[in-house]
């Protein structure tokens, strides 16, 4: 199983990106790694910056 992902401000200039491989039966496990991964990757600032506005 390939799963990719990606975390984009609102106006796209800043896009985090990946993707994470394993068997199917591992695939929460895929999950959390690929999204642990963008959000380290400065995905969290994005989707701060996108859920704390007014």
């Amino acid at each position: 199983m390939t799963l990719r992902g990606l975390i984009a401000s609102v106006d796209g200039h800043r896009l985090i990106q990946g993707f994470s491989e394993g068997p199917v039966g591992d695939a929460k496990k895929i999950g959390a790694t690929l999204a642990e991964r963008l959000l380290s990757q400065g995905g969290r600032e994005i989707l701060k910056e996108i859920y704390e506005k007014p």
